[in-house]
């Protein structure tokens, strides 16, 4: 596909059109049942494996067969935005970067000795008892199992991944449910399953918001459109389907704010709770071209560093690692609301 325009281009002359979403109501009783694998490279959504959970205002539509979500919308917006990124809505993304919102992206030390060594060396760059390696959930569908019971969503990675890239160190307990005031809040549980000291000098969330603002023009050109009377409902369907996502990283108090273009309601609030502390936010390393990347929201970021090269310039929050010994557990958790206004004390 040939894509003409940055994303600031299109965003100062263009709009995009809504994606309806097709769901799959799931019977209250359903067990937990092993994903279907996949090749790794396709990871588009079949429709048939949408499923949907809603409180009074939220509502969220699951893709069972990623474990991911696909939608996140608002119940009583006219104009029906979907705040997320999706295969559907998200048509520049590079085949190498389909991380959806719900994955998770971790780098780990794997060891090369029964110690767990890990010294800075002050002359030579590398570690003398091993490598970072990274796992994630994105390669790890042989491992996937996903429960709906009509009110939680749960994913489960366990066992030891035979994909490349899959998990194979830990495993990973996730589940979604709503909150008393109706938001939607993600629980993470960690688990070392090795028999040796486990780091995780990478753990990260992607938040894919729906922002490929070229998507409703699928290539073709300002003059073309016009000159087929199109270009008006391009403009439109950009600043009321598409989204910006404004970030701010400063340990507890992170948080993403997502907003339509056109600036007004409602607007959707991301960010950690308890002892979830962002401490840095990057693009995913498949970029090039109109592709700039997905958001990855880091807890720790100490390998990202390193593989990245950051040393001489190291985020202001700095950079950790978690280390868990075998058997032991970390958890984490992230909340997204709706505010049908912001705040005054966010606007000063």
């Amino acid at each position: 596909m040939s894509r003409k325009f940055s994303r600031r281009q299109v965003l100062k002359s263009i709009g995009t059109a809504g994606v309806a979403s097709l769901v799959t109501d799931v019977r209250a009783d359903e067990k937990a049942v092993p994903s279907p694998s996949i090749p790794p490279a396709s990871r588009a959504t079949d429709k048939s494996e949408l499923v949907r959970l809603s409180s009074g205002r939220m509502v969220v539509t699951f893709d069972r067969r990623n474990g991911t979500l696909y939608s996140l919308s608002e119940a009583h917006d006219r104009l029906g935005t979907n705040f997320l990124g999706n295969s559907d809505n998200t048509l520049g993304i590079k085949s190498a970067d389909t991380h959806w919102t719900g994955d998770v992206v971790t780098t780990i030390w794997e060891l090369k000795t029964a110690e767990w060594i890990r010294e800075q060396e002050s002359f030579v760059p590398y570690r003398i008892s091993g490598r970072w390696k990274r796992e994630s959930t994105l390669a790890s569908p042989d491992i996937r199992q996903v429960g709906f019971d009509g009110k939680v969503f749960a994913v489960h990675y366990r066992g030891r991944s035979e994909r490349e890239d899959g998990i194979q160190s830990y495993s990973l307990s996730m589940s979604y449910r709503f909150s008393d005031d109706g938001a939607l809040l993600w629980d993470l549980e960690f688990e070392n399953t090795t028999d040796r000291t486990l780091e995780f000098g990478e753990l990260a969330f992607p938040l894919r918001a729906n922002d490929d603002y070229a998507e409703p023009y699928s290539g073709v050109t300002t003059t073309l459109a016009h000159a087929s009377g199109k270009l008006a409902a391009m403009q439109r369907a950009v600043h009321e389907q598409k989204v910006l996502c404004h970030s701010f990283v400063a340990g507890h108090s992170s948080y993403a704010l997502l907003e339509r273009p056109r600036g007004d309601a409602p607007f959707l609030l991301f960010h950690c709770l308890q002892d979830t502390s962002f401490e840095c936010i990057y693009k995913t390393s498949a970029q090039g071209g109109d592709w700039i990347g997905t958001d990855l929201f880091a807890v720790h970021s100490n390998a990202t560093k390193e593989l990245r090269n950051w040393g001489w310039n190291p985020w202001v929050n700095g950079h950790s690692s978690l280390v868990l010994e075998p058997g032991q557990k970390k958890s984490y958790q992230m909340r997204s609301y709706f505010w049908t206004s912001i705040p005054q004390s966010r606007r000063s």
